[in-house]
């Protein structure tokens, strides 16, 4: 099968589950399932047509992790597979949910990546919920490091509370700190803007500035 899953050409791929159906529920000795298998393999058409001819009956499968922790939307983030990730979402948004082995979100393996895209699509489908504590401070590291300012932004106007935790790189450096002492060249033309009115003129900056001095 996993000859077939590399080398087939789609049609006879698609053929050959059509008449073994119990096929794509197969788990091998890695933990991957067929689709792993088709995402990392590079085979987006097939990998496709397994996500959508997934029945809700069997909706819980396209969670399976292999033995690294990975979902299929794990491998899908990490490699800016944009239509795969979209097409799990679509079928099982609690895939965003579902942290790999080293407790990274799909969203936070899109960012460790580099990829822009990604992670913005990502972090607009995540739940608030699952951003309000540690894996939402860690994304905002994340993206202070990549330099991906508006989603950073975007967190700490929804979680003001993180503008005061440490900076992992510096454990002396509150997040507000880090920020504040970032070269305006860093930041595009809206980014620069955003930043200036959330650090002077925002709600979140007030609630949370008493706090931050008296840590001082």
């Amino acid at each position: 099968m996993l000859y077939a899953i590399h080398k087939w050409k789609f049609w006879k791929v698609r053929a050959y589950f059509e008449n073994n159906p119990d096929a794509i529920s197969t788990i091998f000795e890695n933990g991957q399932t067929v689709l792993h298998v088709a995402i990392t393999a590079g085979r987006l058409r097939i990998a496709k047509e397994l996500i959508t001819s997934t029945s809700i009956e069997n909706i819980q499968h396209l969670e399976t992790q292999d033995k690294s922790g990975n979902t299929a939307l794990s491998f899908a983030a990490g490699s800016g597979m944009m239509e795969i990730a979209k097409c799990l979402i679509e079928k099982n948004n609690k895939l965003l949910t579902i942290p790999d082995a080293h407790d990274k979100l799909p969203v936070q393996l899109a960012c460790r990546a580099g990829l822009e895209d990604m992670t913005r699509y990502l972090y607009s489908n995540t739940p608030s919920e699952c951003l309000d504590g540690a894996y939402g401070f860690h994304l905002l590291e994340e993206c202070i490091t990549k330099k991906m300012f508006d989603i950073a932004f975007k967190l700490l106007s929804y979680f003001p509370k993180f503008a005061i935790y440490k900076f992992f790189k510096d454990s002396s450096i509150p997040i507000i700190s880090t920020l504040a002492q970032t070269p305006p060249p860093f930041f595009k033309g809206k980014q620069l803007a955003f930043w200036g009115r959330w650090l002077y003129n925002s709600g979140p900056l007030v609630s949370i500035l008493p706090k931050f001095l008296s840590k001082q």
